[in-house]
């Protein structure tokens, strides 16, 4: 008859059962040890690239193209790399150019200033892009019904991409704009940004 086998201490205390919020800490963590930026970076920094650089093979293996590619798409807001999946591939240069010339000219420093950059620029490639599709198709050849369909369905897509592009243009810019305060006292109303000075009692007794 075999021996039956001692339990160590260790696998004793591994079959302890912990409490829910121990577990939901752990799945937590592990989730965010293959998507978080900071983890993936120590990794690249500390372990990848230099085992690359020591074997002298520049080539990355998939699982650091991953890792890379997960810090890339983590960065969206600096390299961009959400905005240029989001569009053709011909216009992804452009997409770049754009949106770096609007961050100047608006001044973006916060999230929520280039996020609405990226907004405008997705919405004016669209436009864009939807535009192209109904030139391509805009030739002087009988139309079918099913051909009129696609230019109508073009035509309402590119109306609503560039209405997204204004309305995310004009957010940008009320944000970018000083401020606009406004005090109220009695019948007296002061605004602060036109100096104006608007006295409803005088103006009762005047049309008296």
């Amino acid at each position: 008859m075999p021996k039956k086998q001692s339990k160590s201490p260790g696998s004793i205390a591994l079959l302890k059962p912990l409490l829910p919020e121990e577990t939901k800490q752990i799945a937590i963590q592990r989730t965010m040890a293959t998507v978080k930026q900071e983890t993936l970076l120590k990794e690249l920094s500390e372990k990848d690239i230099p085992e690359m650089f020591a074997t002298n093979n520049l080539i990355p293996t998939d699982e650091v193209s991953d890792k890379l590619d997960k810090v890339s798409l983590a960065s969206s807001l600096e390299s961009g790399h959400a905005l240029v999946e989001s569009i053709p591939k011909r216009y992804r240069g452009f997409a770049l150019q754009l949106r770096d010339e609007l961050e100047q000219e608006y001044s973006c420093e916060t999230a929520s200033e280039k996020m609405l950059v990226q907004q405008i620029v997705n919405s004016h490639i669209r436009m864009l892009s939807y535009s192209k599709k109904m030139e391509e198709r805009n030739e002087p050849e009988w139309l079918s019904h099913e051909r009129a369909a696609f230019l109508n369905f073009y035509s309402r897509e590119s109306d609503r991409a560039h209405r997204h592009t204004l309305s995310a243009l004009e957010t940008l810019k009320a944000i970018k704009q000083p401020g606009f305060n406004i005090s109220v006292k009695a019948n007296n109303a002061f605004i602060a940004q036109n100096q104006q000075l608007n006295n409803h009692s005088e103006q009762t007794n005047e049309a008296k």
